[in-house]
């Protein structure tokens, strides 16, 4: 890439060197259409169900759950629909799932969150959640390990081709090559055919830096969507083929001079992204296999998500080592049904977002000495309904063009931004300090949110201060 990007990698250099509300489900049709109407969350009609499937009380209008609400009308209750409607949690959940997913709150009307909303008053479970771990303000622990994620598909953009040489690994102790796939037959094969030779390159990096590890990530977005979208499924729910995969990754690993795996699974059990029920078991077996040489995985900042990753299981003794946790990427124009967050422009890497995320770890006990936190390297680009509303929070009507190099609606890479600005002036720029980004607005009506040197340097401050491992970047191409 050009002068640009080199300055920001050396600003990089210098600094290492020195949802309230959880996410819901993906909606169907039918609750999307509900929320076209006019009615106030947590209301009904005889006519209207409720928007979050709770009995509908249609006597008094209100959602909830239990028999002062669930009781059907031929049944001398005030119920018109959704009768048969559990809670996510507490006393009217259905039985064995009366506390939340990652130990958050369970509100006295039977819903799982992290705010006091949930947590206080009429709380029923986990109403007090365990804080972050806290170190001093001079800490550096998020400096241990520091993570370069390298595309290999950046080896053939049309312009800005990144090879692996010109990663700058001075100030890096990881490499991780994304990706590599898996085959229907278990066995390790390359995401693009050629990506082998690049593979080779990677790990010869090693000669310029010799503390440096370079590991093979092994799946990915694209990988979980179909026709492969059920093969980390199927891979983990059989010995035999875990057993095929071992062999077959010690194999890359030997060949190549890869030092570990990490595995990017999007995501266990969600129906969404070919998931299957038995994911969050079989995933710890995994991982937990004495002879397999995974030493970390990804993990997502979504609560709708992250619940079906057993974390304790995973970073237990003899599993992995650490969880990446992608704090990035926390919206995009997936947020757009209207049930769902909304079409509407929001940093995708809030730190109060952020924050929340690691809360819900806290949760679940995992130790900060293994977690690394995501360093998004790129922006989210929307297209604007108008010009006259420009900030977080106003109404988006899709994605923006894809950059020239990019080529890729929603993202710019961040010498794409750089080019941005160089046009439209720094005037342009809005820096939310609450949540630690920069955007800006240019063609008049795209809206592109990111990090630059001096939000990085915020986050990287968060980090020490939760005594996290490290941070990782997606990604130094």
């Amino acid at each position: 890439m050009g002068t640009s990007w080199r300055s920001i990698t050396l600003a990089l250099t210098a600094i290492f060197l020195l949802q309230p509300v959880l996410a819901q489900a993906p909606s169907n049709s039918a609750s999307a259409a509900l929320a076209q109407s006019t009615l106030p969350v947590g209301s009904c009609t005889s006519t209207i169900p409720c928007s979050n499937g709770a009995c509908c009380n249609s006597k008094t209008g209100y959602c909830g759950y239990g028999d002062a609400f669930c009781t059907a009308l031929a049944a001398g209750g005030p119920c018109s629909s959704n009768c048969d409607a559990k809670a996510q949690c507490g006393p009217n959940a259905p039985a064995g799932e009366e506390e939340c997913p990652l130990n958050v709150c369970c509100s006295q009307f039977g819903f799982c969150g992290t705010t006091q909303d949930f947590c206080g008053e009429g709380c029923t479970s986990n109403c007090n959640p365990a804080n972050p771990a806290r170190c001093g303000s001079d800490a550096q622990t998020a400096l241990t390990k520091r993570i370069g994620y390298y595309e290999g598909w950046a080896a053939a953009r049309s312009c800005d081709a990144w090879s692996p040489g010109n990663i700058n690994v001075a100030s890096l102790t990881h490499v991780n090559f994304a990706f590599a796939y898996i085959s229907s037959s278990f066995e390790v094969v390359e995401m693009t055919a050629g990506d082998s030779q690049l593979w080779t390159e990677t790990t010869a990096l090693k000669s310029q830096n010799p503390s440096l590890k370079v590991f093979l990530s092994i799946g990915g977005w694209t990988f979980n969507n179909p026709p492969t979208a059920g093969i980390f499924s199927a891979l983990v729910a059989s010995e035999a083929n875990t057993n095929v995969f071992i062999k077959s990754v010690l194999g890359v690993m030997n060949a190549y001079g890869f030092d570990g795996i990490d595995i990017d699974w999007e995501y266990p059990v969600a129906e969404d992204r070919g998931g299957a029920k038995g994911d969050k078991e079989n995933y710890v077996n995994f991982i937990s296999e004495r002879t397999t040489p995974i030493s970390s995985f990804t993990a997502p900042t979504s609560y709708w998500y992250l619940q079906n990753y057993d974390l304790p299981g995973m970073l237990a003794e003899g599993a992995a080592d650490w969880v990446n946790v992608m704090t990035y990427d926390l919206h995009g124009v997936w947020d757009s049904p209207a049930d769902y967050i909304g079409s509407i422009v929001l940093a995708h890497t809030n730190l109060t977002e952020i924050m929340d995320a690691f809360q819900l770890y806290a949760n679940v006990g995992i130790d900060a000495a293994k977690m690394v936190m995501g360093i998004g390297f790129y922006g989210r680009s929307f297209e604007l309904v108008s010009d006259q509303c420009t900030t977080p929070g106003c109404p988006f009507a899709g994605a923006a063009p894809a950059g020239p190099c990019s080529a890729n609606a929603g993202t710019l890479m961040f010498t794409e931004i750089e080019d941005i600005i160089s046009s439209v002036g720094t005037n342009a720029l809005v820096f939310d300090e609450e949540a630690a980004v920069k955007y800006l607005v240019y063609n008049d009506i795209d809206w592109v949110s990111y990090d630059d040197q001096q939000t990085l340097a915020m986050k990287l401050q968060y980090a020490n201060s939760i005594c996290l491992i490290g941070t990782m970047i997606w990604s130094v191409d």
